[in-house]
């Protein structure tokens, strides 16, 4: 049993999320080449088969039937809807533009999580926070640069997916 607070924990940890850095990094870059070859909704069908039975395969051993039951089915099945048009749309961008860009611009998410958060709900933001915001906020800005000739209209497509992804 792990610890509330132990080095094996954090260890364990840094484990699991490098380990998903690593799989969302092969999921974007495999999406990136599939995407040019074979058309955008077998490549979500196809990641969404595969994360059903990997994710199957993993946790119907543990939890049983239960991994399956749940009490806020309409809630699961907004999250799902979103999760799919999440991947369709970046999946679709990634037809048209780099995967660098892409990452980018899902970069700008925590900057909307950060205003919802203060606009719906009241969060504080102090100055700090407004200054780290609209750093990252440039940082995107910086990367994407809009107002150039490499602006590609495929960008809204990031843009919504950063916005599903950050509700």
């Amino acid at each position: 049993m792990l610890q509330a607070d132990s080095a094996r924990n954090r260890l364990v940890g840094i484990g699991l999320v490098s380990g998903a850095y690593l799989l969302f990094t092969l999921l974007d870059g495999s999406a990136k080449w599939l995407v040019q070859r074979v058309p955008v909704i077998v490549v979500a069908w196809l990641r969404f088969l595969l994360h059903a039975l990997f994710g199957g395969l993993l946790l119907f051993p543990v939890r049983g039937l239960a991994l399956v039951r749940s009490s806020h089915l309409r809630w699961h099945a907004v999250r799902s809807l979103m999760f799919v048009v999440m991947t369709g749309l970046n999946f679709w961008a990634l037809q048209y533009l780099q995967l660098t860009v892409t990452a980018s611009i899902f970069f700008s998410v925590p900057i909307i999580i950060a205003l919802v958060s203060a606009t719906a709900f009241g969060e504080k933001l102090d100055t700090g926070r407004w200054v780290a915001i609209v750093a990252g906020f440039a940082g995107v800005l910086t990367i994407v640069h809009p107002g150039s000739a490499d602006f590609h209209p495929a960008m809204l497509l990031s843009v919504g997916n950063a916005v599903l992804y950050a509700f």
